[in-house]
This record gives structure tokens, C-alpha cells and sequence, in this order.
């Protein structure tokens, strides 16, 4: 009798989430709806910094339309730090799996959520496909974050790294499906 109670017990202890597992998930859920709902501001704001980065400098390297012409917009102590910084990350990417840190004058430059609006607006009918219906399988808390795995509304598994960052959980990494291309 006393070890069934323990074993329960126990088997109870595995099964509840921990704090950092619910707040990611209910961080995670959050851009879930924004997605879904269609909004930009939403799903910007829940992207961590190294994540934007990552996210401009790629947009950068392929030369999208939208990128060029927002840098080409982009005027003082910003467009010289953006400049810079890209260059930078050209010149070391080999030795890195990801673009450094954007410097502080681009990320609060107010264009660059304008620039994240114009192409989740682009791509907005795809996000509301691949976020209706995706629900998060399992949550992995690790020394620098959480690795979270969810099926997206196509049926197929997804991962995403999430950071805790000043202002909450933020998604910080992203593996699409095998086979299916990341979002611009």
C-alpha cells in the first residue's frame, strides 16, 4: 500500500509541469493566437533579439525587395550600425551558426517592426494555415532556455527554441519540418 502511494506520487511529480515549462508554453501559445489572429505587432514582439537579428541579416543576404529598400531607408547612426554589423557577420559566418546580435539603434529603430509587418502581411494567409490547429506536444527546459516541439496545423512537428528574455519568453530558434522551407 505505502508504495503505490509513492508510486503515485512520484508518477504525479513527473507529470506536472514546472513553472519554466508553463510559462514558455503559455508564452508559445501567445504567438500561436497572434499568428492565427494576424498580428504583427504580437508576433514581433514575442521574437527575441538574437532571433530578429537572424532574421534581418537572412533577409539581407538573399536580397529580398522589402530589405533593400528598408536599408536603403534606414539613415543615420542605424544604417551606419546595420552596415557595419552585416559586414561583420559576412565576414565571420563560417565560424558561426547564426548572425551576431543587431545593434541597439537598429533594433529600436522604429522601421524595422514596420519591415516585420510587411512581410508577415505578405505571408500572412500561410501563418494562419500553419499556426490553426497546432498545438504544443512537449516542452524541454534546458540551461539556456526551452526546446519546444509542436505539431503544426499540416500534422507536421515543429521545433522551437525559447529564451527568457527581460520582457518574458521569447522564441529564439526555429527547425521547420523536414522538407518544408523556413518563413521569410
Amino acid at each position: 500500500m505505502r508504495t503505490s502511494i509513492l508510486g503515485l506520487l512520484l508518477l504525479a511529480s513527473c507529470a506536472t509541469e514546472t513553472a519554466i515549462q508553463r510559462e514558455s508554453r503559455e508564452a508559445f501559445e501567445s504567438y500561436i493566437q497572434a499568428a492565427v489572429e494576424g498580428d504583427p505587432v504580437k508576433t514581433f514582439t514575442l521574437l527575441s533579439d538574437t532571433f530578429k537579428s537572424e532574421w534581418v541579416f537572412q533577409r539581407l543576404e538573399v536580397g529580398d525587395g522589402p530589405a533593400r529598400r528598408w536599408r536603403g531607408e534606414l539613415q543615420g547612426q542605424a544604417r551606419t550600425d546595420l552596415d557595419l554589423w552585416w559586414e561583420y557577420c559576412k565576414k565571420h559566418r563560417e565560424n558561426r551558426p547564426r548572425a551576431d546580435r543587431l545593434p541597439v539603434s537598429v533594433l529600436a529603430h522604429p522601421s524595422l517592426p514596420a519591415l516585420w509587418n510587411e512581410y508577415f502581411q505578405a505571408d500572412r494567409n500561410a501563418y494562419r494555415v500553419r499556426f490553426s490547429g497546432m498545438q504544443v506536444m512537449e516542452v524541454y527546459p534546458g540551461d539556456g532556455g526551452v526546446t519546444l516541439t509542436a505539431r503544426n496545423g499540416e500534422g507536421r512537428t515543429e521545433m522551437f527554441g525559447l529564451i527568457a528574455e527581460t520582457e518574458g519568453w521569447k522564441i529564439d530558434n526555429h527547425k521547420p519540418p523536414k522538407g518544408a522551407p523556413a518563413p521569410r
